[in-house]
């Protein structure tokens, strides 16, 4: 919403609640595709959750670069995730962009659905999309498990 809706100079008069309701449905199916290639054929899709980055980046990095056939010490995983830490990004998109009022790179932080959303909408979300995610958790974990 938050990038569209700048970027393509789009008035939405109707606001972010009805931007994620008009847009779960094809979250959902995009997931949903996803997940039926990853069980078609594990080595080709590799599931990865911000959530996942957010809490342990240099494992899931790794895991990252496994699936890519790339080797990298766990300082390497570190540096490139120093470098590419939300703070750093965030302060690079400032000094280039100057004083936008919407940036890419908002929050570095999950969850401010919960501080943006309706609760109607977050119902809806989580009705319409809380088995997709978690299907989609459960195969990141065998995953995990399985290297």
């Amino acid at each position: 919403f938050h990038r569209l809706h700048k970027r393509l100079q789009v008035l939405v008069t109707s606001g972010i609640d009805a931007f994620c309701r008009s847009m779960v449905s094809g979250w959902v199916e995009h997931v949903e595709l996803a997940l039926k290639r990853h069980q078609e054929n594990p080595s080709d899709v590799l599931l990865v959750s911000y959530e996942g980055l957010h809490a342990d980046g240099v494992s899931e990095l790794r895991r990252i670069a496994h699936f890519f056939g790339v080797s990298a010490s766990d300082a390497t995983l570190a540096a490139a995730l120093e470098r590419s830490a939300f703070a750093k990004l965030r302060s690079q998109e400032e000094t280039r962009r100057g004083g936008s009022e919407e940036y890419f790179f908002r929050k570095g932080k999950s969850g401010s659905a919960k501080q943006e959303l309706s609760r109607e909408t977050l119902e809806m979300l989580s009705m319409k999309a809380e088995g997709a995610y978690q299907r989609v958790l459960t195969a990141i974990e065998a995953s995990r498990s399985g290297e």
